[in-house]
């Protein structure tokens, strides 16, 4: 029995008008704890909200205020006391009604889509098993238990929905007890509006200071009675916040349960941290240790709302409590959680990046700071090099000294592995719709400290890192780190949330486990226990990238080999994964790689072993590697990188005209050349590079002038066309180049020998002959270099709506290279002849049979040229085909990445057949004809649910023998 209880008693025997009170009271608990007692069914995983937690509370207030200040409130101030106590979480009492209201209100339904919004919502699984009724993956899952899983979902959901709101709740069930069933009487012998405050001072449990300091600080109670309104919603906040003690959870309703959500996990283990508990009237002191970084910070976050409370209460004391000699609050100094096995920097008990204000003007340059996700693999390699290169440099300062050219230094440093870098991209096995790579990157670098672990928290400000500073100064300008921009490793929350950094500095003994969490929002870092002493300094970076087995889209870069590899191996209709991302990502890896003389191995195996040589000629004044290679294209061909990585491709902003080359700067930092994402030249980095082309490259084509004579002619004509000036080394053989006449090909004039010629002509024919087959050609000249064949498929599509009875019969497609005189020029064209006639068909053809030939003959080879997928649609080439045939829309909605047979230069064909063949080994097969019956009949039953399998199993079947009649048996079956 609380002494709160016992002194309301004392009062009312006192004076008999306050005993409406005593009575209400002693009716109201029992009917409240038996309410309380059903909060355990609808939160069962939640600690207990029973009378047991209304009881803590008022022995914590009664500790605070002590029996004299007890004794000192009004007999109206203990009520509220103790009906508040039991009435604050009435609102967690969830009948049967309220659920079903629930489920089908529109505000559960956005709760739900809320939740789904964010993959990372810890309900996120729950949700959408609710939402989207996926049972066929729950049975698949969990055969025999799927509905015990259902139903922890609705418990899960309707606990977190309810609780945000049980605190309103709890003031609109004291207005009106019965939505309950509680049967709580409300006579006339205790005014209505004392319940109104009551449900208010509940409801102050889930609201702010202010929502509290708008309640009337003295009311009239019963009789001749005050109360204190502000006093009560105070002390009932402070006491609810103050049940922290061990025992708050039932072993038995936690074992039904089962495993527990996470949230419920850490306030578990909250309570059970606990292991020092004083509360008096002059101090609150707690003590706990965890070695659970989320329970360290909701201790330390619950542990503030206790100091909050205190010294709110007390700066505004006068406000609150009944009179002057009432006395304050307790302090709450002591209040103490200590991690166990974490470091905490900078007395932070919450770590997480941080952005450095001066740095946000910058950031804010464009609307996106990278053009590409996968930009924080080069990035994150970066600093692994920076960091190597620092390292070597350490450890090898003098033999670096007297180094003529930096040529030796990366021949030397290739082949030492005790620099170098370890990458591996291994997959994570996963039961979901998704696939996982895991992607490692270790160096054997300088490594980072315990003092720089708060600049890679604090992003932008690495400049500020004096010990690198120093160490850098003292490197060759060609061997320096790219820059100190400081956000380049933060990239990598631009496809993660989570990273793992495992290192050891040069400059520590100790060994550290960086862990980011929620895109960084959260930071652990603890100290590594490593019984070797010797460990040398590395840093090792672990993230899991997730994709979805095949991707709604996909991006590639042409050159990117394995992508095309993998696109062209995709079998839509048999495939259940498309790897591109993990080809993209090894494409990014080996696009950074090349240009890198430090060892660099993927899965073990080293990725560059070229020829330092291959860069080029270093130019020492100028930090730069140069190498240039005189062509006959004016096509901008020429790449530019930046300490070796490219930052402006074909570029027309420093075109050089007959010359394709590649200058690497290995001179300045980074935001000297580079925006600031560091993925292009900025535009003084642009003045920059011109500054050094204008300077390095004269010399080199002198130097390739002297020592090339057989090249004289194309060397000349670079010269020429970019400097325009006379030199004594250079001449003007480019004059000697010779052309084919255009009325006799046998002839040819030099370049020198035309130019003095009054006039040129150049020829564009168009001919159309009004025979029975329609030609429709473009010739080209000898002296034409370039062909608008855009322009030619354009006309190929009026003619078809034109002439609509002159049937599509054939075309070919065939490239040539262009030629002026006996130099081949870098210019493929592709010409092409489309034919129309009006050949009648037969009743059931829509094209004829060697049109579907051109078709598979026109894919072999395209299949040849890049990328284009394995499984392909044919065009519905007879009436008697049209059952299994589809719209191309309803085909890619179950055959993602599918195309048409035919490289769509017109778009004349709208229905479509899952084609039963595919092109392997240099030959057409029948693979997947049974998945494609299969798949042809889910589409076609939701349009017709009289249409049987068989039906379609019979047209496929005459399907294939006619396919093979019209290739000869290619397939060779």
């Amino acid at each position: 029995m609380s002494y709160i209880y016992r002194t309301l008693r004392k009062k009312c025997e006192e004076d008999s008008s306050l005993t409406p009170l005593l009575a209400q009271w002693e009716f109201d608990q029992k009917l409240l704890a038996n309410a309380l007692r059903s909060v355990v069914y609808s939160f069962p995983h939640y600690s207990m909200h029973d009378d047991s937690h209304s009881n803590t509370i008022l022995i914590q207030i009664e500790k605070v205020l002590g029996k004299e200040r007890i004794e000192s409130l009004s007999g109206t101030d203990l009520w509220l006391l103790l009906e508040a106590a039991y009435s604050h979480d009435l609102g967690m009492v969830i009948s049967e009604k309220d659920k079903k209201e629930a489920l089908e209100s529109q505000q559960f339904y956005e709760y739900l889509e809320e939740i789904i919004q964010d993959k990372n919502h810890e309900n996120y699984e729950e949700a959408r098993l609710i939402k989207s009724s996926e049972f066929k993956e729950l049975l698949e899952k969990s055969p025999k238990t799927w509905p015990l899983d259902v139903s922890r979902s609705v418990t899960i959901l309707l606990a977190e929905y309810f609780r945000s709101k049980h605190a309103t709740r709890s003031k609109e069930l004291i207005d009106q007890p019965s939505r309950i069933g509680l049967k709580s009487p409300r006579t006339g012998l205790i005014p209505s509006r004392l319940f109104s405050l009551l449900g208010k001072i509940t409801e102050s449990h889930g609201k702010d200071h202010e929502y509290v300091m708008n309640f009337p600080q003295f009311e009239d109670g019963i009789g001749m009675d005050k109360c204190h309104p502000r006093l009560i919603a105070f002390l009932l906040r402070l006491g609810d916040l103050l049940d922290i003690d061990n025992g708050r959870f039932c072993p038995v309703m936690l074992s039904s349960f089962g495993t527990l959500p996470k949230t419920s996990e850490t306030h578990y283990e909250k309570h059970d941290s606990i292991e020092h508990l004083n509360i008096s009237q002059s101090a609150i002191e707690i003590t706990a240790k965890t070695d659970n970084y989320e329970v360290h910070g909701l201790l330390s976050k619950w542990f503030d709302w206790i100091k909050e409370e205190i010294v709110f209460i007390n700066n505004n004391l006068s406000q609150i409590i009944p009179s002057v000699d009432f006395g304050g609050f307790p302090s709450a100094n002591n209040l103490i959680v200590e991690l166990l096995g974490y470091e905490i920097v900078e007395n932070s008990h919450r770590l997480k990046v941080d952005i450095d204000p001066g740095k946000v003007i910058e950031m804010l340059r464009g609307t996106s700071l990278y053009s590409s996700s996968n930009v924080f693999i080069r990035e994150i390699l970066q600093n692994s090099v920076d960091a190597t290169l620092l390292k070597y440099f350490c450890d090898n300062k003098s033999d670096l000294e007297n180094l003529k050219s930096p040529n030796e230094f990366f021949e030397k440093l290739k082949k030492d592995d005790r620099y170098k870098i370890s990458i591996h991209l291994s997959e994570v096995p996963k039961l979901d719709r998704n696939v996982t790579f895991r992607m490692e990157i270790e160096d054997s670098g300088i490594g980072i400290s315990r003092e720089e672990i708060s600049y890679l928290l604090n992003m932008g400000t690495s400049y500020n890192n004096s010990r690198r500073k120093k160490i850098v100064k003292q490197m060759p300008e060609w061997m320096k780190p790219s820059g100190f921009f400081g956000i380049g490793f933060h990239s990598i929350f631009q496809v993660v949330d989570d990273v793992t950094i495992s290192t050891k500095s040069i400059y520590d003994s100790c060994q550290y486990e960086i862990q980011f969490a929620e895109k960084g929002k959260q930071v652990k870092i603890r100290k590594v226990t490593n019984e070797d002493i010797l460990t040398k300094s590395f840093t090792k970076i672990t993230i899991d990238i997730e994709s979805e087995k095949i991707p709604e889209r996909f991006t590639y870069k042409y050159e990117n080999e394995k992508a095309l590899e993998t696109i062209s191996n995709f079998d839509a209709l048999l495939d259940d994964e498309f790897p591109i991302k993990k080809a993209n990502l090894i494409y990014d890896i080996n696009d950074f790689v090349s240009d890198y003389q430090i060892p660099i191995y993927l899965n073990d195996y080293q990725l560059n072993k070229q020829a330092v040589d291959a860069k080029g000629i270093f130019c020492p004044e100028s930090n730069s590697y140069i190498k240039i290679n005189p062509v006959m294209s004016r096509l901008p061909g020429s790449n530019i990188f930046y300490r070796n990585q490219l930052v402006l491709k074909n570029t027309r902003d420093l075109y050089l005209k007959y010359l394709v080359y590649e200058l690497d700067v290995m001179d300045g930092k980074a935001d000297d050349y580079l925006t600031f994402s560091r993925e292009k030249l900025s535009h003084e980095g642009i003045k920059r590079v011109d500054e050094i082309l204008e300077k390095e490259v004269r010399q080199i084509l002198e130097l390739n002038y002297e020592q090339h004579p057989e090249n004289k002619k194309l060397l000349s004509l670079a010269y020429h066309s970019n400097f325009d000036k006379s030199t004594e080394i250079i001449g003007d053989e480019w004059k000697d180049f010779e052309v084919n006449q255009s009325n006799d090909s046998s002839k040819f004039k030099t370049l020198r020998e035309i130019l003095l010629e009054e006039s040129l002509t150049l020829k564009y024919q168009k001919k159309v002959s009004e025979n029975e087959v329609l030609i429709l050609k473009i010739v080209k000249d000898e002296y034409i270099l370039d062909s608008r064949l855009d322009i030619l498929d354009f006309f190929v599509e009026e003619i078809h709506k034109e002439f609509p009875h002159y049937k599509f019969l054939n075309f070919k497609n065939y490239s040539e290279n262009t030629i002026i005189g006996n130099i081949p020029i870098q210019d493929r064209v592709l010409k092409k002849e489309f034919y129309f006639s009006k050949t009648e068909f037969t009743e059931t053809e829509i094209i004829l049979p060697g049109v579907l030939k051109s078709f598979f003959d026109n894919y072999k080879q395209h299949k040849g040229w890049g990328a284009v997928v394995k499984r392909t649609l044919l065009p519905l080439f007879s009436i008697k085909y049209t059952k299994i045939s589809m719209e191309y829309i309803s085909a890619r909605s179950i055959l993602p990445f599918i195309q048409s047979i035919y490289d769509s230069d017109f778009n004349i064909f709208k229905d479509f057949i899952i084609n039963p063949f595919v092109f392997e080994n240099n030959n057409w097969k029948v693979k997947g004809l049974e998945e494609a019956k299969q798949k042809t009949f889910k589409i076609k039953r939701e349009k017709d649910n009289l249409i049987k399998l068989e039906e379609i199993s019979k047209l496929f079947d005459e399907l294939v023998a006619e396919i093979k009649g019209i290739l000869k048996d290619e397939s060779g079956e």
